[in-house]
């Protein structure tokens, strides 16, 4: 089987937490466990209205401030601190640029919220080898319980792609192989 397209995760695979100490210490700061504030801020209700387009992710971390009895103003300290040890993968980046040269698709699918699209045009990110379709758009909250062939529409048989998810690095290196 020819590959025709690769389709990436955004979070967890492109931009991943290297470094879990920034985020320690905000959870230390409110007395709590690295997976506590982890699931304050991921696992609550708000993160999946968020994560499907009911709610914009202003209205979710608005939300977190509120149970962590922060004022508003708070906010971008507070992320900065969460997403302090979050990294981008830059040679992933390049390996999907080297995809679309040996004209292979390549795509993005995430369920991230509604900040994502402006956060990869501040990183410079979105290119044009790298079409964005977020999950939003079909209100998904984990792409195990619906069809992929949404966001793969016009591109080709669903069998035929190939998608990385969180899982991506552990199949990262034999897909390279593969040339």
């Amino acid at each position: 089987m020819t590959i025709r397209a690769v389709f990436f995760d955004f979070g967890g695979v492109i931009m991943r937490t290297e470094f879990q100490a920034p985020r320690q210490h905000l959870a230390e700061r409110f007395r709590m466990d690295y997976d506590d504030i982890d699931k304050a801020v991921f696992g609550c209700e708000t993160a999946r209205r968020a994560s499907i387009g009911e709610i914009s992710e202003d209205a979710h971390w608005l939300e977190v401030l509120k149970r962590f009895k922060l004022p508003a103003s708070e906010m971008k300290s507070f992320k900065d601190e969460f997403f302090g040890g979050d990294v981008i993968d830059r040679q992933l980046i390049d390996y999907i640029h080297s995809l679309h040269e040996k004209k292979i698709h390549t795509g993005l699918i995430s369920n991230a919220w509604s900040g994502l699209r402006e956060f990869m045009t501040k990183k410079k990110l979105l290119m044009p080898s790298i079409p964005s379709s977020f999950q939003q758009k079909w209100a998904w909250s984990n792409p195990k319980r619906r069809s992929m062939k949404s966001p793969c529409r016009g591109l080709m048989s669903v069998r035929k792609i190939l998608f990385f998810w969180m899982m991506c690095m552990r199949i990262f290196s034999p897909v390279k192989k593969l040339g």
